[in-house]
């Protein structure tokens, strides 16, 4: 059954429809996860909005429902969304910094990371071209901006050879996949090893805190570095 042909009824079918208009069609995304990319407040702690996720859920709402209302509310939410960027393609909730050093603050890089998976997720359920192309611009600013970073190993990256692959599949372009299979990313300080998709001969982690069972480790990022690297195998079966 395709998402667009549904057929869901009962407990499944009331939680679905609840998530749509009593918790998505509901939400204040001028506040929640508008504002902070358009006002940029100077960070004081650690910050993360997810509008990326809110757009992937959305656009998969809009193709279940088939109703307008919520399509409209979606695509607005990715335009308004997209005026926020800088003229060099900077999409963030801080301030622009010299050299471009708040991508790698902050999960600022990581809010990125989703937008792009949430966009193409939209041209894939809704078939609007425009989030495809917005997709690929920001997934060409982090190209530019990424080998940038002297230290990769402090940048919290779950979601970017994901989002990179996804891009691939959808347009081919091989840039996306070579970046996503080449470049070291990963946070080794409680989350996942620094290093490549395919890189497998390891040898010593960076940080041996890592190991020590006191500290929390990140499965979340550990299972994302695997998901990764199936998505790479569709394309490289090694």
């Amino acid at each position: 059954v395709r998402l667009t042909r549904p057929e869901l009824s009962g407990e499944i079918g009331r939680r679905i429809e609840d998530l749509a208009y009593k918790n998505y069609m509901v939400l204040d995304l001028e506040h929640g996860f508008l504002d902070p990319f358009r006002k940029r407040p100077p960070a004081k702690g650690f910050r993360y909005i997810g509008v990326g996720k809110v757009i992937d859920a959305a656009s998969r709402f809009a193709a279940f429902t088939g109703d307008a209302e919520v399509a409209k509310r979606t695509t607005r939410l990715i335009d308004e969304l997209m005026k926020t960027r800088d003229a060099d393609g900077y999409l963030g909730h801080m301030p622009a910094e010299p050299e471009g050093r708040q991508n790698y603050r902050n999960w600022i890089l990581h809010d990125q990371e989703y937008a792009v998976l949430g966009l193409i997720d939209n041209y894939r359920y809704c078939g609007d071209a425009k989030s495809l192309q917005y997709a690929r611009q920001l997934a060409d600013y982090i190209l530019a901006t990424f080998p940038k970073n002297p230290h990769p190993d402090q940048v919290c990256t779950a979601g970017l050879p994901e989002a990179m692959l996804t891009l691939y599949g959808v347009t081919g372009d091989s840039r996306y996949l070579e970046f996503a299979a080449t470049a070291r990313h990963g946070n080794p300080h409680g989350e996942v090893e620094c290093a490549c998709l395919r890189q497998w001969d390891k040898g010593e982690p960076l940080d041996r805190n890592t190991l020590l069972h006191r500290n929390t480790a990140h499965v979340y990022v550990n299972v994302a570095r695997c998901y990764s690297q199936t998505m790479l195998y569709r394309w490289e079966p090694d």
